[in-house]
């Protein structure tokens, strides 16, 4: 029984062989067709005229949501397409590589042909997230670039022992030399003296990460002997490992600005130098006028003795001049603190006909010595003002 048992056993084994044998084919066959239904990049087969005879399923997808040429074709296929057809089934080469960008999707295309079918069957490689990268690193580097060739501020690359690497036209205009001329030199050259002193221990101090002041005044020499005064910052520029590799200063000149504060400051300082000086003469012609003034009381109350009509005219045309004087240098001292800020306004009437009498008498003296007639003629109905 046994010998018989192990016959039949070798036999089933050797037909379950031959049955797999057979299977293997056609599940490879199933899994070769399964590949492009399943692939999520589109994938379409052509005849030898371009016309597309098979799409997979993200092909199809991919048909609902594109616009079509003039020649009916997708606008993700090459505009080509017919010459690429032709080249693949004639050469029988696979074409790889052919880019399409319709501006909202970008993809690359393999042609492949098949010359036992006489068909080409094309994959399409999804290139849009890449290209939105690639776009956005060009637009960075280009804003980059402008903000590093912008004139108005002076760029420098430095290396860690101070040597200059790049300079932007900023700083080439700054120092009036150019970028061969001012890169391979130390920073210390175009700098004055106590500058240089200063920029070289913040040097320090920055290789060792100190924190330093995000802003700082260096003054620059130029070709000509020339110094600007300019206002840094300064940064580190490190690779992929976070190792310091170079040193990157920004300069904006400020020389003209700091010559507009310093002509600022001594506009403040003569201001209050006038205001000082208008305050003591206001104190030292204050005293003797009222002395003047003083005698003028006396001489009115005929402290001295009677005065007559015309002497009694005089003395008030002292009196007014007098008065008129101590208002005028009054007048200087409240302009100055009007100029300041420092003195309110204050509005009152005035009567016209009783001003008109007062320049009469105060033109009086010279109205005698001319040769002229004077003939002041005023309506008592003048209103005030």
């Amino acid at each position: 029984m046994y010998p018989v048992a192990r016959r039949v056993g070798h036999r089933g084994a050797d037909l379950l062989s031959r049955c797999r044998r057979q299977l293997e084919p056609e599940r490879d066959r199933q899994r070769l067709i399964s590949i492009p239904e399943e692939s999520p990049g589109p994938i379409v087969e052509f005849d030898g005229g371009a016309n597309m005879v098979y799409g997979n399923p993200a092909m199809m997808d991919f048909l609902a949501q594109v616009e079509l040429s003039t020649t009916a074709l997708p606008t993700i296929l090459p505009a080509h397409l017919m010459s690429l057809i032709q080249e693949c089934l004639q050469t029988h080469l696979t074409l790889q590589g052919v880019e399409v960008d319709n501006g909202r999707w970008s993809y690359a295309w393999s042609f492949s042909p098949l010359p036992e079918m006489d068909i080409v069957r094309a994959y399409g490689v999804d290139l849009t997230e890449r290209k939105r990268g690639e776009d956005a690193v060009h637009e960075s580097e280009l804003r980059y670039r402008e903000l590093f060739e912008n004139p108005s501020d002076g760029i420098a690359t430095f290396a860690l022992d101070g040597t200059m690497l790049t300079v932007n036209r900023g700083l080439e205009s700054m120092l009036g030399q150019s970028c061969e001329e001012l890169c391979g030199t130390h920073y210390r050259t175009w700098l004055t003296p106590k500058a240089a002193r200063e920029a070289e221990a913040d040097h320090q101090r920055i290789l060792t990460e100190e924190k330093l002041p995000s802003i700082f005044e260096v003054e620059l020499v130029c070709q000509d002997g020339g110094v600007l005064t300019t206002e840094g910052c300064t940064r580190f520029i490190r690779d992929s490992t976070g190792q310091q590799t170079s040193v990157q200063g920004v300069h904006r000149d400020v020389t003209e600005r700091k010559k507009a504060e310093h002509g600022l400051r001594r506009a403040k300082e003569a201001a209050r130098a006038k205001s000082e000086f208008l305050s003591t003469m206001w104190h030292e012609l204050h005293t003797p006028l009222a002395v003047i003034l003083g005698y003028c009381d006396l001489l009115e109350d005929e402290e001295s003795g009677h005065l007559d009509a015309e002497q009694q005219a005089g003395l008030q045309r002292i009196r007014k001049s007098g008065t008129d004087l101590l208002d005028l240098i009054t007048a200087l001292l409240d302009l100055n603190r009007l100029e300041a800020g420092q003195l309110p306004v204050h509005c009152q009437g005035v009567e016209i006909a009783a001003l008109i009498a007062e320049l009469q008498a105060e033109t009086q003296g010279l109205q005698d010595q001319s040769a002229l007639t004077f003939v002041w003629t005023v309506d008592p109905n003048l209103s005030h003002m």
